[in-house]
């Protein structure tokens, strides 16, 4: 009677097996049929029951467990309940490094002095109202006005809290 709920497809192929673990170690096996949760692998060492592997090939990487292992002839068939499958790692490798790339082009944000104080936030309503800094005064008295006018906003907004980033 079959036990199986999936259906195996017979197979065949050279993959490298990490038994993982303190001390990590590769074997060669070759994986005698697969399904959608599992591989049968047939290899010369004997892995223990339960052990996580990961098994690599053809740019794929397979994340499983070892739940039995039987004597065929000189070598050893191991059943692996596949976890996670993680395939096209070569196009990942590119990817990862276009972006460590891109960030080392990003400027590093400005540091302010110590010491140098930084003024008064202006607040949302200075911000969307263009009150704060954006006048171009036309004379000293306006250059006055707008400041004044910055800093009353932001004397009379005492439920706004202060902007963080750079300006």
């Amino acid at each position: 009677m079959e036990r199986r709920v999936e259906p195996r497809v017979p197979t065949s192929g050279l993959v490298h097996v990490t038994l993982l673990g303190e001390q990590p170690k590769t074997l060669e096996a070759t994986v005698v049929n697969a399904s959608a949760h599992g591989l049968r692998l047939l290899m010369a060492a004997k892995p223990p029951v339960g052990a996580a592997v990961r098994v690599d090939f053809g740019g794929s990487m397979l994340l499983g467990e070892i739940c039995y292992v039987e004597s065929v002839g000189d070598k050893h068939a191991a059943g692996l309940l596949l976890d996670q499958v993680l395939r096209g790692l070569p196009e990942l490798a590119i990817l990862s490094e276009a972006i460590a790339g891109a960030s080392a082009a990003i400027p590093a944000p400005v540091q302010r002095t110590a010491g140098v104080p930084a003024g008064p936030a202006p607040t949302g309503r200075d911000i969307l109202s263009g009150e704060c800094g954006n006048e171009s005064p036309s004379s000293e008295a306006g250059a006055n006005s707008a400041s004044s006018s910055c800093e009353n906003s932001a004397s009379a907004a005492t439920t706004s809290a202060p902007m963080t980033g750079t300006r």
